[in-house]
């Protein structure tokens, strides 16, 4: 079982696809939606997902909106305020979820960049 991918790392790795991509998670088409505090962990990040493929989100969109997140102060879903850094996990969950589902990394396909998420009950 991989750990979520720290927000650092996963910056980086989006940093080296090709930005005109389209974003997609490894499961039925979504793309991502915004990022937030993530509710299992209110000091990690989730970054949500829609199944909008009309509209996919493209890399460089995803990475400014991760790159914002360095160093910005979320509140957490009851409360409390958390500063999101390079090291911070990151986890794939809407506003509000808490399912355990870990980003782990990208594959690159060649119409897309796809996110690879994982269940993780154990961090």
């Amino acid at each position: 079982m991989s750990a979520p991918i720290a927000l650092g790392r996963f910056i980086k790795l989006l940093e080296l696809e090709p930005q005109d991509n389209d974003v997609r998670y490894n499961f039925a088409r979504f793309t991502t939606a915004g990022v937030d505090s993530y509710r299992g962990y209110y000091d990690q990040l989730a970054i949500g997902f829609t199944n909008e493929a009309e509209r996919p989100v493209k890399v460089s969109e995803l990475l400014a909106e991760l790159k914002n997140a360095v160093g910005k102060t979320f509140t957490g879903y009851k409360g409390g305020e958390y500063k999101m850094d390079e090291s911070t996990p990151v986890w794939c969950a809407n506003y509000g979820d808490c399912h355990d589902t870990a980003i782990t990394g990208l594959e690159n396909c060649s119409w897309a960049t796809v996110i690879r998420t994982e269940f993780h009950n154990d961090f």
